[in-house]
């Protein structure tokens, strides 16, 4: 189950001792009870136990999610890999490398660091939060393009173990202030309708939608420093750092760390910026918004409206200048380049939004699903609280509607019912969604508000529906400022492929691990006993350090400096079987860390001392039946 802060909610320690007796009522009474499982989860059960044996019986096959659309694919791991040794057989793109620099890479990122913080350009605090200590190369992956022909790879580089990903993060957000007020672009659907509003098209005007191709593998980096260089006047109102010093951070970022791997090989991408870096999307930005200050005063036209969603843009094009737009547009940069649809019958998909023309002239919009789309979502018999259910309908009701004309309302309530019912949820609670969506709709200027409401502080813990809605209800209780949110600890990706390369066990940091003992090498039964610990550094390097100590510890000098309970268990005559070491579990926050630890301790026959398990309340222990000998 999810780790409950019971501490970190601002009460007395009375009050707290208070809320964990009744938490731990409640995960005693949720833990005797019997839980009779409903037929559905037992044929759901059932489904997934025989998914687990057929992968496992055709290793060939993998499942993995698509790009767009929250389609799940199947595909031969034949195919699949061809797939991506094609994509990086592309040498003006990618470099095989021949060793893997991430080690050097490291220090050199905390020396740019510290060097920033000791001219006092950061502070402690963001020295701490963009450097990276035992970082791992960055790993990619492809996501199948199923609505495009023979079905290519996105490919994703998963940074958020490499040096750069912290420090790349800092940087995008100083550089997003570029295009925070940009006129071209639109946050999302909803913004986008209100775009819309009041514009008129004239007849001799077409609809057009533009679309860059492949947008972050192409974008120029120099270029892209170039236009940073050029505006450098508006970012330095947003950092103390000189122009010198963030371009070194930038070069590092863009230039150093730019290598992943993938099968095993290391690879570097010489060009454009992989999607999965913080900083690309940033910079995919602000080159795009450039490329249009070029281009669009080019054109011989003066557009009625011109709005982008990271590549993909909207505009209106006189009928006779279709391929004039597009011309200028594919000028400005050789490797940023649009292709383009226009309307048809007079309307034109875009985003989620089909985008028409009303009698008058004047832009409609109505939801819009594409083809590939799924409209797959959480199943209404899917292991959630019900709250999560209900906010689902809230969710599509609000978006279907939201989007569309209010002339579409006997349309959109029909396809409303059809995604929600093939996603079992029941019509009265639909019916319901609808009715208090259109009463929010018809009174929402009604009544205004002018209570100043405190911030509101959010716990997450793993649902379990025989316990967590009431321990959520416990915590919260007489605390208006603290809400709970509930997330599920087994879902379906547990069957989905591991499609990047595996992270060697040793080279894995922020764990708790498990060391079983050999015995003493004489008697017939094997030691039961194991030890636990915890670790923020690489498992490999801390097994070092237990190997170490246990050939200290037979020097009495060094022994006096303090022992282990491995050691101390070493003494007695028996071995720790190294070897045969594992990883429990990962978590990167120590705090929640040192208390996985102690609950591993507690559940666990382990050798390791009383005060190694003090960080967990004694309140729980009868909770763990947990028993201790002095």
């Amino acid at each position: 189950m999810g780790f409950v802060d019971v501490s970190s909610v601002d009460n007395s320690d009375q009050e707290k001792d208070e809320k964990r007796a009744l938490v731990a009522n409640i995960i005693d009474k949720s833990a005797r009870s019997k839980q009779n499982k409903s037929p559905i989860d037992k044929e759901i059960l059932h489904i997934n136990k025989k998914t687990k044996i057929f992968l496992k019986d055709n290793p060939d096959i993998i499942i993995l999610n698509a790009d767009k659309g929250n389609r799940t694919v199947f595909m031969s791991r034949s195919e699949y890999e061809n797939k991506m040794e094609e994509h990086f057989s592309d040498s003006s793109t990618y470099k095989l490398l021949s060793y893997d620099t991430t080690s050097s890479l490291e220090n050199r990122l905390i020396s740019m660091a510290k060097n920033l913080k000791d001219k006092n350009y950061i502070s402690e605090d963001t020295y701490k939060l963009i450097t990276k200590h035992n970082s791992s190369i960055s790993k990619a992956y492809g996501l199948p393009k199923i609505h495009k022909t023979n079905v290519p790879l996105r490919i994703i580089v998963a940074n958020y173990e490499s040096p750069a990903h912290e420090i790349s993060a800092f940087v995008a957000d100083i550089l997003k202030k570029l295009t925070e007020n940009s006129k071209y672009n639109v946050k999302n659907s909803f913004e986008l309708v209100k775009r819309f509003s009041g514009l008129k098209l004239d007849p001799g005007e077409l609809m057009t939608s533009f679309d860059v191709t492949a947008l972050f593998t192409n974008v120029p980096v120099d270029y892209a420093l170039d236009i940073i260089n050029e505006r450098w006047n508006e970012i330095e109102l947003h950092t103390p750092i000189p122009k010198e010093d963030f371009f070194v951070i930038l070069h590092f970022v863009l230039f150093d760390c730019n290598q992943f791997q993938y099968d095993g090989k290391i690879y570097k991408q010489e060009y454009g910026t992989p999607m999965g870096l913080p900083l690309s999307p940033i910079l995919a930005d602000i080159v795009m918004e450039k490329v249009l200050d070029l281009a669009i005063p080019q054109f011989d036209f003066v557009p009625v409206l011109f709005v982008k969603y990271v590549d993909d843009m909207f505009t209106s094009v006189p009928t006779n200048f279709a391929q004039h737009t597009i011309n200028i547009l594919n000028s400005v940069n050789h490797r940023i380049q649009f292709t383009s649809e226009v309307e048809k019958d007079g309307q034109i998909p875009f985003l989620d939004v089909t985008v028409f023309r009303n009698n008058d002239g004047t832009i409609g919009t109505r939801w819009y699903s594409k083809p590939s789309s799924s409209n797959r979502l959480l199943n209404f018999f899917s292991n959630h609280p019900f709250q999560h259910k209900t906010g689902v309908i809230d969710n599509a009701i609000n978006r279907i509607f939201g989007l569309s004309e209010t002339t579409s309302r006997q349309q959109n309530t029909i396809v409303v019912k059809n995604i929600l019912e093939a996603n079992h949820y029941p019509a009265h609670l639909i019916n319901k969604g609808i009715r208090k969506f259109f009463h929010k709709k018809n009174n929402r200027n009604t009544t205004l508000s002018t209570v100043l409401k405190e911030p509101i502080t959010y716990k997450g813990i793993s649902y379990i529906s025989s316990c967590s809605v009431n321990i959520g209800r416990a915590l919260c209780e007489g605390l208006d400022d603290v809400k709970v949110g509930y997330k599920p600890f087994k879902t379906n990706r547990s069957n989905f492929s591991q499609l990047k390369d595996k992270t060697n066990p040793l080279d894995k940091c922020n764990i708790v691990y498990k060391i079983p003992c050999w015995g003493d090498g004489f008697s017939k039964n094997k030691c039961e006993l194991c030890y636990i610990g915890h670790t923020g550094n690489k498992f490999g390097d801390r097994l070092g350090q237990h190997q170490n100590d246990v050939k200290k510890s037979n020097d009495e000098e060094e022994a006096k400096n303090g022992q282990t309970a491995l050691v101390r268990h070493f003494q007695d005559g028996h071995a720790p079987d190294f070897e045969n070491a594992s990883i429990l579990m990962m978590e990167p926050n120590e705090f929640k860390r040192r208390i996985l630890e102690s609950l591993n301790i507690l559940t666990n026959n382990s050798m390791n001392f009383r005060k190694d398990v003090d960080s967990i309340s004694k309140v729980y222990h009868n909770v763990l039946d947990v028993k201790f000998s002095d």
